[in-house]
């Protein structure tokens, strides 16, 4: 005897009398209530087709002459709870996961893991700049400071491996940088490899080499230096679904592993600005990073570095590169910086004219007299100049002047500022380190050792 599967529309029309008898069958009851007493008798059930000779007792099989064939499965269409649908009964891919509101509401959440608190969360990151601009310092930099425990641009970093795959600089190249940033010699004390020579990631060796390390290791950071270089063969970054194909399974790493993985890549020849689209290539390729980073060289030859991500506010910082260190110093939040230039200007035009008006101080800075009436009302507010009303002669009016406050303390400058270009008859103020009306802490020296950290007066809660 042979199973022939009813479900299969080829047997079906091979076996009309099947088919015949598997429709009458299910239009007939389940059972056939008894006839009530006096009721007329029914007629007999018509013959099976020929060649039915009925169904096997104690089953739910057709048996013919020449097969059984089984019953067509019932099919349940009550709904099942979220984890069943999710393949509890293998009927989804094992890839399909979906959970109820209330499931997901009571699912253990951890909190938002940062490498930079502030700065570069756990993900999929990207550092973009103009090619010679400092990108692979920065990045050396930040491993340094990852692997020891340091600091990283005013931020206190958690100790952590890095897997630094460094495939632009040479050995010699990169620990002439690694000795002069005064990072450790000692395995123990830097917790790092770097590798000068990968799989290419856009092929199935380099993903699973890059996983296997990433589970062996469980670093914190891993820095691809560059991507351009960390792929092989030609492609076409402005190609959406190339780019996506090279990153998503990066991405979806990065998703089972609290680890930030840093792509150094390039800036577009034409720059907006933006960080998302001055990334080289598509839209689609930024589409994919958690959080993007972008060095920006300014028209004052001051360095930014920009950051967006899907969890935090954008941030803007002011950045000079220390030569001595070789390594980059923060100089401050960048609205910060350019508040505080701007008031240093007005305190040395006020110091060279005495007392003025603020449509002398919009000339002199080259802002608007509007500009100018709010930041002489918000340094009257802090404390740093006063003002009072005064009459004109010949008019009987009166003009609202502006001076340095009188007994204020004088204190040592101690903020990076480039010169004052605005004001060519007064001294730059990167050069005057004597008078200022306000003091701004410098941001710590990034230090990497973890010698130098107990020698630190600051404790580790002020991070």
């Amino acid at each position: 005897m042979t199973e022939l599967d009813v479900r299969d529309p080829e047997v079906l029309a091979r076996h009309p009398e099947i088919q015949r008898e598997l429709m009458e069958r299910f239009r007939r009851p389940a059972e056939a209530p008894p006839a009530p007493p006096g009721a007329p008798a029914t007629d007999p059930p018509a013959p099976p087709p020929p060649g039915v000779t009925g169904f096997v007792a104690g089953t739910s099989k057709i048996t013919t002459a020449n097969n059984i064939m089984p019953e067509p499965p019932q099919v349940d269409n009550t709904p099942q709870p979220a984890d069943t649908q999710a393949g509890g009964d293998n009927t989804r891919p094992e890839c399909y996961k979906a959970w109820r509101i209330d499931e997901l509401a009571n699912l253990p959440m951890p909190d938002l893991d940062y490498v930079v608190p502030d700065l570069l969360p756990v993900g999929l990151a990207s550092l973009c700049g103009r090619p010679k601009l400092g990108k692979s310092v920065l990045a050396l930099q930040l491993a340094i400071a990852v692997s020891t425990g340091g600091v990283f641009l005013g931020k206190r970093v958690k100790r952590g491996p890095v897997l630094y795959i460094a495939l632009e600089d040479s050995e010699r190249r990169i620990l002439e940088r690694w000795k002069q940033m005064g990072g450790p010699l000692d395995g123990d004390e830097a917790l790092i490899r770097i590798c000068f020579g990968y799989p290419p990631i856009n092929t199935p060796e380099g993903l699973l080499y890059l996983q296997t390390d990433i589970e062996e290791l469980r670093p914190r950071l891993v820095i691809i230096d560059t991507l351009a270089r960390a792929v092989q063969g030609r492609v076409d970054w402005d190609d959406v679904a190339s780019t996506t194909s090279i990153l998503a399974p990066i991405h979806d790493i990065t998703k089972s592993y609290p680890v930030c993985v840093l792509t150094v890549d390039h800036h577009a020849k034409l720059l907006r600005g933006d960080v998302i689209d001055d990334i080289i290539g598509s839209t689609g390729k930024a589409a994919v990073y958690d959080t993007a980073l972008g060095m920006y060289r300014t028209e004052d030859r001051r360095t930014t570095l920009k950051m967006v991500s899907r969890e935090l506010e954008p941030v803007e910082l002011v950045l000079e590169f220390d030569g001595l260190m070789g390594c980059w110093q923060l100089i401050g939040n960048a609205d910060e910086v350019a508040s505080s230039e701007r008031e240093e200007q007005v305190l040395e035009v006020l110091a060279e004219y005495g007392m003025v008006d603020s449509a002398t101080v919009a000339r002199e800075l080259g802002i608007t007299p509007q500009g100018a009436r709010k930041l002489l009302a918000r340094m009257v507010e802090a404390g740093k100049v006063e003002c009072k009303d005064v009459t004109i002669k010949g008019t009987g009016g009166t003009k609202r002047v502006y001076s340095v406050r009188q007994g204020g303390n004088r204190v040592s400058s101690v903020s990076r500022v480039s010169s004052v270009s605005h004001v060519s008859r007064v001294s730059s103020v990167s050069h005057v380190a004597h008078e200022t009306w306000e003091t701004r802490e410098t941001a710590p020296i990034d230090s990497f050792s973890r010698f130098q950290r107990e020698q630190e007066d600051v404790g580790e809660e002020e991070f």
